[in-house]
């Protein structure tokens, strides 16, 4: 999947630079997937944070700051490598 990175919001181009200096090995379709999570306000403050947890659980995962409008914590169906962890 080609993404133009000119194109993407800042704060999708920080998320792309964050990846990449975290040497995260993600295909195409799952930084897309990830950008596509940051459209939802909920996942803005803790995107960044989140990353390390594509390592530790093989799982995009979106914390909410606020537990009245979503659950605490997302997992979506995208596998990252391996199998799917606990999401512990």
């Amino acid at each position: 999947m080609y993404i133009d990175f000119e194109q993407l919001k800042p704060i999708q181009k920080a998320i792309i630079q964050t990846i990449i200096q975290t040497n995260d090995s993600l295909s195409g379709d799952q930084i897309f997937l990830l950008l596509n999570q940051v459209e939802k306000k909920y996942c803005y403050a803790s995107i960044f944070n989140n990353l390390r947890i594509l390592k530790e659980n093989e799982i995009i995962r979106c914390e909410s700051p606020s537990q009245k409008k979503v659950p605490n914590r997302y997992k979506l169906t995208e596998k990252i490598k391996g199998s799917i962890g606990s999401g512990k």
